[in-house]
């Protein structure tokens, strides 16, 4: 029998017709090595989350770090900031409950609820106030602000106005004349985002861009020619990409994909599997997505939560297959079916680590690829194959090996095991699962082998679960077969 390498690292893809590929890999990352190494691809552990405080509160709604380093977060209804040995202060009550926008000039850090109050805490007195003056209000119902040059920027549904600038009150102070609307389109203002110097004014279908002026009235103007054909469909997706930025949004009837956009430019990062399982949602829930970004061990990561999926698109396998290449994250046990949302949002980096909050508590964490829970629960990753075609022809398999790393028992678990199982209609049904060890501390030699596969008649999906607290790095897929012709 030929032993023969199989394709297994292509990260996320499921199509609308699962028979034909329902292709899952969660919390595991495919990698291309850059170098030359034994197989082209491989499949690596992503981080748990380690506890650095614990402040109460349902959950995280904003988070900002200060020009001093200093992360500050909105959870539950308390403004919190962050030291270096993870104590935790209470800097003051912000009402509501949505998600809130926060930026900073230096000076004090701006706090915008999109149903709510608006705020301003000063660091450097420890005050915070309500941003209610009579002016302010004037506008209408605030939704998100943005620090331009030198003035705050805060939008509406129909305008956007400017505060004073930094050196005048500290930029809190507010002019009925300072505001302007969308000029091109007369769609709703969702946000505001700044990149390279420019002010993107983001509508529902549409996007202006503007650059500060020499003025003593309103100090922005648009960019002549400067529109992107592309709104937003969830403000809190708008996150810094690597040199551009990205969002979840489209342009006139469309429906949302996920965009990077550079200067007056946008191109779709989201491929059709991750948009069907996003236009299976409400616009409601839509309109709730959250997003992050973050770097380590020389890989980049946009991290898109949409109610209960988590997609994160890696720029750098991406760069080197040349395709999109997305991966799931969940929180909790599913048994290898169905999908969970990560429960890691608002994630920044603070005092040298990458520092995520929680969806459902007041817990704040690190992310650590060496430590194999989230806050001390089981992380479920699983991976399935491609369909496996017999061409017309009955196939026998003897085995099928991972090339992976072995060795993994620790003082948490001596003997970690590796479940996999398979299914000969589509991904519809599952065989029983067969549980071997990945070897205990120190046996390095460990073969992860399954034998006597049987025979399938059409395809066969192969998928792998565990649970166990270790670091899960799979490096290649072999296994044998023998053809017989069909009569």
């Amino acid at each position: 029998m030929a032993r023969t390498e199989l394709s297994f690292a292509d990260g996320f893809y499921v199509s609308t017709s699962k028979p034909y590929m329902e292709k899952r890999v969660v919390n595991l990352f495919p990698i291309i090595p850059a170098a030359d190494a034994p197989t082209q691809r491989a499949l690596i552990h992503t981080p748990g989350i380690v506890e650095q405080a614990s402040v109460g509160g349902t959950n995280s709604r904003g988070v900002l770090v200060f020009s001093d380093g200093t992360p500050y977060r909105v959870i539950g209804n308390t403004l919190w900031s962050f030291d270096s040995n993870n104590v935790a202060t209470n800097r003051g009550t912000i009402s509501g409950t949505s998600d809130v926008s926060m930026d900073s000039n230096g000076i004090n850090i701006a706090i915008q609820d999109p149903n709510g109050d608006s705020y301003f805490y000063t660091p450097s007195t420890t005050t915070l106030e309500t941003n209610n003056g009579a002016v302010f209000l004037s506008f209408g119902q605030s939704t998100s602000v943005t620090y331009k040059g030198v003035n705050y920027v805060y939008t509406t549904d129909e305008v956007f106005f400017t505060g004073s600038a930094r050196t005048t009150n500290d930029g809190k102070t507010f002019n009925a004349l300072d505001f302007e609307d969308a000029e091109i389109s007369p769609d709703n203002i969702v946000t505001s985002f700044k990149d390279h110097n420019q002010l993107y004014i983001i509508g529902d279908n549409i996007t202006e861009v503007y650059r500060n002026i020499v003025t003593t009235g309103f100090p922005l103007e648009r960019i002549p020619g400067a529109v992107i054909s592309k709104g937003c469909a969830a403000r809190n997706t708008v996150i810094e990409w690597d040199n551009s930025w990205l969002m979840l949004g489209g342009g006139k009837d469309e429906k949302p994909g996920i965009y990077q956009l550079l200067g007056s430019s946008s191109k779709k990062i989201s491929t059709e599997s991750v948009e069907q399982i996003i236009h299976s949602y409400s616009a409601e829930v839509i309109s709730q997505a959250r997003a992050f970004s973050y770097s380590e061990n020389g890989n980049y990561f946009a991290v898109f939560t949409v109610g209960n999926n988590t997609f994160v698109y890696d720029q750098v396998t991406s760069q080197r297959s040349g395709k999109a290449e997305w991966h799931e994250r969940q929180s909790g046990i599913t048994n290898g079916t169905g999908f969970q949302n990560w429960r890691a949002i608002h994630g920044v980096e603070a005092y040298g680590n990458i520092q995520v909050a929680d969806d459902r508590s007041g817990l704040v964490g690190k992310l650590d690829t060496n430590v194999f829970k989230e806050y001390g629960s089981e992380i479920e990753r699983f991976w399935t194959t491609k369909p496996f075609l017999a061409t017309g022809n009955k196939i026998f398999s003897g085995f099928v090996e991972l090339y992976m790393k072995t060795g993994l028992g620790n003082d948490d678990i001596e003997d970690p095991q590796i479940r996999f199982d398979y299914s000969d209609d589509g991904s519809r049904t599952f065989s029983n699962e067969i549980s071997i060890t990945m070897g205990k501390i120190g046996e390095y030699k460990t073969k992860v082998k399954w034998k006597r596969m049987g025979a399938f008649p059409l395809s066969r999906v192969l998928r792998w679960k565990t649970t166990a607290p270790v670091p899960i790095d799979i490096y290649g897929l072999f296994a044998d077969a023998r053809v017989t012709t069909n009569a």
